[in-house]
């Protein structure tokens, strides 16, 4: 029985083997994917037909899959997080349609926001001076840091500069959550 899966550019049909991991990888280079980056977890892909989005597959035990529930739900209209267009669950991994983001430069102004992040995550307080102070353009950052920090699905805080990326001038915190194996 085929159905039916959405690639950011059409929808296209596809069988069960979406849900064999090598068979997905193998489907996705001949529809003309092609790998742009890879982390631990995690491997993302672009299409020439879908430039501002890419596609990312992720393994079922990473602890991504809360934070893009929050993304697309309680923090959809946040600067700061990635728009999430959808996640699939598919066996062991699921598939991802997500908006393409820029690496990371840090200038002085996104430096300061990755730091106001990092310490409002881990939960350290500006009132007793563990952390510095904010202005008024930094306070939307450290409040999602705060949010996250309440709200990580009791996974780990996984923090650090190759899980924050850009959206034009803006800082965006792509992956906070590390699943917590107990």
């Amino acid at each position: 029985m085929n159905e039916q899966l959405s690639l950011g550019f059409g929808t296209t049909p596809v069988n069960r083997k979406w849900y064999n991991i090598e068979e997905t990888l193998e489907t996705l280079l001949e529809q003309g994917w092609y790998e742009i980056n890879r982390g631990h977890f995690s491997v993302v892909y672009g299409h020439d037909q879908s430039p501002g989005r890419v596609l990312k597959l992720t393994d079922s035990s990473d602890g991504w899959l809360h934070f893009a529930n929050l993304a697309m739900n309680e923090l959809r209209d946040n600067p700061h997080v990635p728009q999430i267009d959808f996640v699939e669950p598919r066996g062991d991994f699921y598939l991802a349609m997500m908006e393409r983001l820029e690496e990371t430069n840090f200038n002085s102004k996104q430096r300061r926001q990755y730091q106001i992040a990092k310490d409002a995550i881990k939960g350290f307080s500006r009132s007793n001076g563990e952390a510095a102070p904010i202005g008024d353009e930094d306070a939307e950052i450290a409040d999602l840091a705060y949010y996250l920090r309440q709200h990580n699905g009791h996974n780990s805080i996984d923090l650090h500069d190759a899980n924050v990326m850009m959206r034009g001038d803006t800082l965006v915190i792509t992956d906070p959550f590390a699943y917590r194996f107990y």
